[in-house]
């Protein structure tokens, strides 16, 4: 599987106010193939470390 982009917005389930987004790109000329589960989890990880 090949992932171009992602874009994660997490939400408050209590209050509907956002807590973060965090999002990655790989679309630009130099590309990498990354594991897409992996990518997923520092990406999510990431709006929490904040």
């Amino acid at each position: 599987m090949y992932l171009s982009s992602l874009n994660v917005t997490v939400y408050d389930n209590e209050t509907d106010k956002m807590i973060g987004t965090s999002g990655y790109d790989n679309t630009g000329f130099f590309h990498a193939f990354p594991a897409a589960d992996q990518k997923a989890k520092e990406v999510v990880n990431s709006i929490f470390k904040r």
